[in-house]
């Protein structure tokens, strides 16, 4: 599991609500409580909010039949909102301030996302045909997708290895040697004769142990990283 101190998710927290946000900073701290959320369930992080010394938290109400629990800090001023949703294998956290705008994005954050929310939407049958850079960000947000909803196995399971050496070639050019390198090492634990799914059941303790362990050195932002090798990052 990642980690971060008491103090370091407290900063991070004040950062979101008061709209001076450090993107990568912010991201360390969505990727430490979504392992939590993965790894222990909502009430884990529940705990955790509401443990907090330096920010106090209290559970929102909402209606019986919401898979969303809402936590929301005792600031009288732009209190913080922090929604936690768990359902089967598709688990999401989202930090936000209660009132005025929410901080804008990067561009290059932006722009990554909109094109995966666009080739989404076209159904694609072969990433590889894609125009560049269409098909870098294609190979990469999947594969991002993927490991931050089931991890690692999840990924080589629903692709069934079919693009392992072309995203790992995708990440190292666009500079994220880390998501390739440990994208090559789960790839190496499936025997010759067994199939993806047959990796992930097998190994899956391991593939999880490699998750933790990914997660905990994942300091690459990707998103961006792919946006200022295009040129996009405005």
């Amino acid at each position: 599991m990642s980690d971060m101190s008491h103090d370091e998710i407290v900063a991070s927290l004040e950062e979101v609500r008061s709209g001076n946000t450090d993107p990568e900073r912010v991201s360390s701290l969505e990727n430490f409580l979504i392992d939590l959320l993965m790894s222990s369930g909502k009430d884990a992080v529940g705990t955790l909010l509401l443990g907090l010394e330096g920010m106090r938290f209290s559970v929102a109400e909402t209606p019986e039949e919401t898979p969303v629990l809402v936590f929301r800090s005792d600031h009288s001023d732009n209190a913080l909102i922090v929604e936690v949703f768990a359902v089967d294998d598709i688990a999401s956290i989202s930090i936000t301030p209660e009132k005025g705008e929410v901080p804008e994005l990067p561009a290059g954050h932006r722009w990554f996302y909109g094109v995966w929310d666009q080739l989404i939407g076209k159904n694609v049958a072969d990433p590889l045909a894609l125009p560049e850079p269409e098909r870098t960000v294609y190979l990469i947000a999947s594969f991002e997708a993927d490991v931050m909803n089931g991890g690692l196995g999840q990924y080589l399971s629903n692709t069934d290895g079919k693009f392992v050496e072309d995203t790992v070639a995708a990440l190292e050019h666009v500079c994220a040697p880390k998501a390739a390198g440990y994208l090559r090492k789960a790839a190496t634990m499936k025997k010759q004769t067994e199939s993806w799914d047959d990796l992930w059941e097998r190994a899956g303790k391991r593939l999880s142990n490699l998750d933790s362990k990914y997660l905990n050195d994942h300091v690459e932002y990707i998103a961006m990283m792919t946006a200022r090798h295009f040129g996009k990052d405005g």
